[in-house]
């Protein structure tokens, strides 16, 4: 179980390797993103990047991540990054969902893994939910996803 508080990051859990364990971390300010490796979350943090000063290379601090292995095969776990974030621009994809416009980033830099992140690049939708259209990583793990098909429902009463 995860928990965060403006002044405190928490994690309860039963490894099997390690058995329980609880971890209390406290915090100067409140996390800024919590990433729990699902692929959808790696957009997600693409919000912390101000579009407004446009393209280049912007640097955070106060994110989480749910296991220290960047493909989330350890763990569970409060483990604590920086992430360093470049934007190319707008950019026209061809998908199978058609051609679509979209925001271009890559994660330039996550000091403090055991293991080096390859190089990866982000596209996203640009109406401001940060979907995650299409990525690539590069290095050993050589891997492309890309949104093969989407359906948006309006949730709660008025639906």
């Amino acid at each position: 179980m995860f928990h965060f508080s403006e002044t405190e990051a928490a994690c309860e859990a039963l490894l099997a390797s390690e058995g329980r364990i609880s971890q209390r971390i406290p915090l100067k300010a409140p996390i800024a993103s919590f990433g729990s490796h699902a692929i959808v979350n790696d957009g997600l943090h693409l919000a912390l990047y101000d579009l407004e000063r446009g393209p280049g290379e912007q640097h955070f601090t106060g994110l989480f991540l749910s296991s220290p292995d960047h493909r989330g095969a350890t763990g569970p776990m409060l483990f604590p990054i920086d992430l360093s974030i470049a934007y190319f621009g707008l950019e026209t994809l061809k998908t199978v969902l058609g051609r679509v416009e979209a925001h271009h980033f890559a994660y330039t830099n996550v000091p403090g893994l055991p293991l080096e992140h390859p190089h990866y690049d982000l596209w996203c939708t640009t109406d401001g939910s940060f979907l995650l259209l299409q990525a690539t990583v590069e290095g050993y793990m050589q891997t492309r996803y890309e949104l093969a098909s989407l359906e948006r429902r309006r949730v709660g009463r008025d639906s």
